[in-house]
């Protein structure tokens, strides 16, 4: 069931708002109190026409001015104070013109920066408490006038706030909004990641094995008559290779499964520990799996070996596999010398085996590079090298990556 549309918040009209300001200043004006009206006599005498005109011409002015408080509002709160000055110079009711001036308060300290509010605000205040203190008679200050100035402070002052608030929320939204976007940056960054790593684990772990597949198939089909003892072997080692391929396969969904099942957990390090990888204890066993499939490799050990950092670890095991990959599928003698020397800051792989245009091993004529683009891409994630030279009839890949010092003792067989 889907959730009631939200309903926007009702927003009074502009227009609305300047006639409701109109009115009040319309209504303070003509009824003021007794004595106080636009028809009240002039305590100085009686006034003749045009000046008994005046006043209701400052009155139409000051309200003509409300509309413009919001785009001009310091020229609307200076002509405001200059007609309300008209106002006591007349001795007319003052108090309508001066809330023109109040609402023009307001829109300057909303509308412009504090040190302009408090700059024409506190003008506009001293000038009218001015006003009321020269113009008091007998020494008695007007109410009304003073009112008006203390209008004006409180008008800028809650015209300072109500700008300050709107930027407060505009700052929270544009920092709400980056956080949205950095954390969907984020979220693209690791499903890219993930993208590349099971691509890599695939090509590692499953490549690996459909080529040796592939390479006995063919030495099956081509000796089931005349070396029958061969295609047997032969087919042994297919059905052992595409036994470890669906294990792979296996762990490879299962590790899926678990990242899908529980969207929550998805740090980087909770990633790398979900799928724990081979390393530098399991290259005797990829040796063996290379000899049962026919490629002699001769291996040569420097240094020690017991103290490789995993991560440091996996990458070496899944040089070594690529390289011997490359060597039984491309290679031309079904051979391959193979050094690793464990220095006291690095750890060094160098791997050779001969080529041939003519009598390749496994002929393969889409060759994307995959493996290799793997290669340089685990080799850079933990600050290493890598060097692939090819050169007459011979092929060699050498890397170079920082040891570590942390102890390879979790690679345990059996894992992808």
């Amino acid at each position: 069931m889907s959730a009631p549309p939200t309903r926007s918040p009702l927003r009074i009209p502009s227009w609305a708002g300047d006639l409701v300001g109109a009115l009040v200043v319309v209504v303070t004006t003509l009824v003021p109190g007794p004595g106080m009206g636009l028809g009240a006599p002039h305590p100085g005498g009686p006034r003749g026409p045009l000046i008994e005109g005046i006043p209701l011409i400052v009155l139409l002015g000051a309200i003509l001015l409300i509309p413009l408080r919001r785009r001009f509002s310091i020229l609307t709160l200076s002509a405001a104070l200059g007609l309300f000055c008209a106002m006591i110079a007349l001795h007319a009711p003052a108090t309508g013109v001066g809330i023109v001036a109040v609402l023009a308060a307001y829109n300057v300290g909303s509308g412009t920066d504090r040190r302009t509010t408090l700059a024409v605000g506190g003008a506009a205040t001293t000038l009218v408490v001015a006003l009321s203190v020269t113009v008091a008679e007998f020494g008695v200050i007007d109410p009304s006038i003073f009112q008006i100035a203390a209008g004006i402070a409180v008008a800028s002052a809650l015209g300072d706030s109500s700008r300050s608030h709107r930027e407060f929320v505009a700052a929270a939204t544009e920092r709400a909004e980056r956080a949205e976007q950095t954390r969907e940056a984020e979220v693209h960054r690791r499903v890219a990641e993930e993208r590349l790593r099971i691509a890599q684990d695939l090509h590692d772990t499953v490549a690996h094995q459909i080529s040796v597949i592939s390479l006995n198939a063919g030495v099956a089909s081509s000796s089931l008559e005349s070396a029958p003892e061969r295609a047997r072997a032969s087919l042994g080692t297919i059905r052992t290779s595409a036994r470890l391929v669906l294990t792979e396969i296996g762990t490879l969904l299962q590790y899926l499964r678990a990242d899908s099942a529980s969207p929550g957990a998805g740090d980087a390090d909770s990633d790398a520990s979900a799928a724990p990888q081979r390393g530098i204890g399991d290259l005797d066993e990829l040796y063996t799996s290379f000899a049962a499939a026919g490629l002699r490799v001769s291996a040569t050990t420097t240094g020690d070996l017991d103290r490789i950092a995993p991560t440091t670890g996996t990458v070496a095991y899944r040089i070594v596999q690529e390289g011997l990959t490359n060597a039984l599928k491309h290679g031309a003698g079904g051979e391959a010398d193979l050094s690793i020397t464990a220095a006291d800051t690095t750890l060094s792989i160098s791997m050779t085996n001969p080529v041939s245009d003519r009598s390749p091993n496994q002929r393969d004529p889409h060759r994307g590079g995959l493996g290799l683009t793997g290669i340089r891409e685990r080799v850079a994630a933990v600050g290493g090298s890598v060097e692939i030279t090819s050169l007459g009839d011979s092929f060699t890949l050498a890397a170079t990556l920082p040891r570590g010092t942390e102890p390879h003792d979790s690679y345990e067989s059996g894992r992808p």
